[in-house]
């Protein structure tokens, strides 16, 4: 133990010894490396300062002196602009207004609405170049002379758009079927006190009446012979006078008149007035003579045909067809809306009729028969088809018979009996695992 102290002391005595007799080098400060310490890169000058030499590392160290904390100010960046005005004096000396005076030259009539034929207008308006009017109240306004007229003038009112647009409004769609005549006198004056040079004039329609369609229409396949026709209009019209104009043509040629009649509500909620001089855009109309089954049935409404509107006449014939129901008869069986369309043995085969059947109708379940025999073998009747359900077999060819007497919603009974046939097809070879979504599939035993 007192060996190592020993040991101790004497490695102490030693490292004090070396230290005591370090020295700086004079070569590790030279003129040159003092100039490089002392010269400034930024400004290219020299500042003074005071060395010393640190004992351990032998460096020289630097010390801040007055002239290092001398600082030169430079120009800064350009201050941006004022956004607002320095005023002198306040409040501002008021500046008079520059006035420009307006040159307009003759009056003009720069647009005119509508123009060609149109449809649900309300509203005719005449657009100038010039101020037409002072400014003023709306009842100064209407003591002022409108500078326009309209042939034939509908039911509205004058109104001005500002002191340059002038429109008549009448609150609702004018009249249609006629030829409106816009026009606007020569020596016109508006208020800067010029003058209209010229007289103008222009024109314009509303739409002529149309037959827009029928009820039946031509997606009716199976109207009853009895069904009153309505005709649709795009405007009001006299049933008289759709009457005198409009028929019906049947498949085979024929013509038939069409006799305005009244619907069963009319009498009481229009309070004794003549259908037949009401104008309405629905007419209801009867055929002269009772309609035949199976026929296919044109209404034509002609060109020429007059509206309650206007007097303009219409210029292009409309039709519309439908088509009264046909005798009961077997279209086909299978499992399709097609003829020959084969079954798969989960599929329910029907028979397809033309006409819809009578549900629930015991006698006619009975009378449909299939062979060979089918497993749990049921009918369903539904709309126009008789639906076979129950097992049938695959590869196999079943033959269907519909007997004679079956019924349909018209009370019409099939006059004959019909026969007709499907086949099974195989089914659709398919796997399916219990499991829904990872499983083992492994051999028994």
């Amino acid at each position: 133990m007192k060996r190592h102290h020993i040991f101790t002391l004497l490695i102490l005595a030693l490292s004090l010894t070396a230290l005591a007799s370090c020295k700086p080098s004079k070569k590790s400060i030279t003129p040159k490396s003092q100039s490089a310490f002392a010269k400034d890169e930024t400004h290219g000058s020299f500042k003074a300062m005071r060395e010393t030499v640190d004992p351990f590392t032998g460096l020289a160290v630097m010390t801040e002196t007055a002239e290092d904390r001398k600082f030169t100010i430079y120009m800064g960046p350009k201050a941006p602009e004022r956004p607002t005005e320095k005023l002198d004096a306040w409040p501002v000396p008021a500046k008079k207004p520059v006035v420009t005076p307006v040159t307009f030259g003759p009056v003009k009539v720069l647009r005119t609405h509508p123009q060609g034929v149109v449809n649900n207008v309300s509203v005719i308006s005449i657009t100038y170049n010039q101020p037409m009017i002072p400014l003023t109240s709306l009842v100064d306004q209407r003591m002022i002379k409108v500078p326009a007229t309209i042939t034939p003038l509908p039911k509205g009112q004058w109104r001005w758009l500002g002191t340059r647009v002038l429109s008549y409004e009448t609150g609702t769609r004018l009249p249609q079927s006629t030829k409106y005549t816009v026009s606007i006198p020569a020596g016109t004056r508006s208020a800067t006190g010029n003058s209209l040079e010229k007289e103008v004039t222009f024109s314009f329609e509303t739409e002529r009446v149309r037959m827009t369609g029928t009820s039946p229409s031509r997606y009716d396949k199976h109207v009853i012979p009895e069904s009153l026709v309505t005709l649709y209009f795009n405007q009001k019209v006299l049933p008289r006078q759709v009457a005198a104009h409009a028929f019906m043509r049947s498949s085979s040629g024929k013509r038939l008149a069409l006799i305005p009649t009244a619907p069963s509500n009319w009498a009481a909620s229009n309070k004794g007035k003549v259908y037949e001089d009401t104008p309405m855009e629905s007419v209801y109309m009867k055929p002269e003579r009772l309609m035949r089954k199976d026929t296919v049935y044109t209404v034509v409404v002609p060109a020429g045909m007059k509206s309650a509107e206007g007097p303009l006449l219409s210029t292009q014939e409309n039709s519309s067809y439908f088509r009264t129901y046909a005798p009961l008869a077997v279209r086909h069986a299978g499992c399709g809306y097609y003829r020959h369309s084969d079954c798969y043995p989960n599929d329910n085969p029907f028979v397809s009729f033309n006409n819809s059947l009578k549900a629930d109708n015991a006698m006619g379940k009975a009378k449909i028969t299939i062979t060979p025999r089918v497993k749990n073998f049921q009918i369903n009747l539904s709309g126009s088809a008789a639906y076979l359900q129950g097992e049938f077999r695959p590869e196999t060819t079943y033959h269907v018979t519909v007997k004679s007497g079956i019924e349909d919603i018209y009370q019409q009974r099939l006059a004959r009996t019909w026969r007709g046939k499907f086949f099974v097809k195989n089914a659709h070879p398919s796997l399916q695992f219990p499991m829904k979504r990872v499983g083992v599939l492994e051999r028994k035993n």
